[in-house]
């Protein structure tokens, strides 16, 4: 969450800088506390083309979307995330499997119920509610390619490594050395 116009400027220019990034969230959020719900659903769609299977993206997108009164886009929104999360069923059989071998019972019990829930019971009523074709606004993949075939190319530089360091006191520092690496970088 951005604290600042500073902190939302280096968020901006980061995500700028790095299209790749999952920060995408954190800018998206940050927008969407300060009310720009537009901003905030086109960061999370651009966002997502590069990471369509980050469910909190998702989730943030349909709340924004639902806030903006698109209640059907939403919708999509969840249904895809929900199909995403159904596709990883299988997490609940291993754990039901180690919970088992460990004399847990109950808990192996639950972990088998739910992934069976998941890989049946969900994947039954989402189907047909998962989108065929992107979400309104999100370009289509001829439109993505061909917009990458014109991009130049320049290789991406990770900032300077850094012992690691907690805290939103340190934050606003690593922000701006990230900012002054992006600089450096348009400098040239």
């Amino acid at each position: 969450m951005a604290d600042s116009a500073a902190e939302l400027f280096l968020l901006e220019a980061w995500v700028a800088d790095n299209p790749g990034s999952r920060l995408f969230l954190k800018l998206a959020q940050a927008y969407k506390e300060a009310g720009r719900l537009d901003e905030s659903a086109q960061v999370l769609q651009r966002g997502l083309v590069m990471h369509p299977a980050m469910v909190e993206a998702r989730q943030l997108l349909a709340q924004v979307l639902g806030e903006k009164g698109d209640q059907e886009a939403a919708l999509n929104q969840l249904m895809t995330a929900a199909a995403e999360l159904c596709s990883h069923a299988g997490v609940f059989d291993g754990l039901a499997s180690l919970w088992e071998a460990k004399g847990r019972q109950a808990e192996a019990q639950d972990a088998r119920d739910l992934g069976q829930a998941l890989a049946q019971g969900l994947r039954g009523h989402l189907k047909g509610h998962a989108p065929t074709e992107p979400p309104r606004g999100v370009p289509s993949m001829p439109s993505i390619q061909q917009a990458a075939s014109s991009a130049p190319a320049r290789p991406l530089e990770p900032p300077e490594p850094s012992a690691p360091q907690s805290g939103p006191s340190n934050l606003l520092k690593r922000l701006e050395s990230m900012e002054q690496a992006a600089r450096q970088r348009v400098r040239g």
